[in-house]
């Protein structure tokens, strides 16, 4: 039996939540997406006992309660969480987020694409990160 699997994405915006869940589903069907609408509630989530503990976190770095960068922090203190992949994102990226991401421990860095089918490339660059 193959295991699942899952990407858990903190997104406040509930259009790009679904974008997001679409293009995933677009480059792999199989794959599940847990969802939480900022960092707070993301780091409420993971750090419950979840069934499934997800292969990939996608974190938006502006988000309300507690934005991408200090829930990638809160992440890799967690001792049942630092050794999940986390990829970070946003609208903009500067050369300092990209460099604190990276120091932090994300494995991956983009700026959201313009586009549908962008957004499609970066599931997949993720995807091959995670292989």
């Amino acid at each position: 039996m193959t295991k699942q699997t899952v990407f858990f994405l903190a997104e406040d915006d509930e259009d790009d939540q679904l974008l997001f869940r679409e293009a995933i589903t677009a480059v792999d069907p199989a794959i599940s997406c847990i969802v939480a609408k900022n960092g707070k509630e993301a780091l409420q989530i993971l750090q419950s006992d979840l069934l499934i503990s997800p292969d990939c976190i996608l974190l938006d770095l502006n988000m309300p309660l507690m934005n991408g960068i200090d829930c990638l922090r809160a992440i890799k203190k967690e001792r049942q969480l630092v050794s999940i992949p986390v990829v970070l994102y946003s609208t903009t990226i500067s050369f300092q987020i990209e460099t604190e991401a990276k120091k932090l421990g994300a494995i991956h860095i983009f700026k959201k694409p313009d586009n549908y089918h962008g957004l499609i490339d970066q599931i997949r660059l993720i995807l091959n990160d995670l292989a």
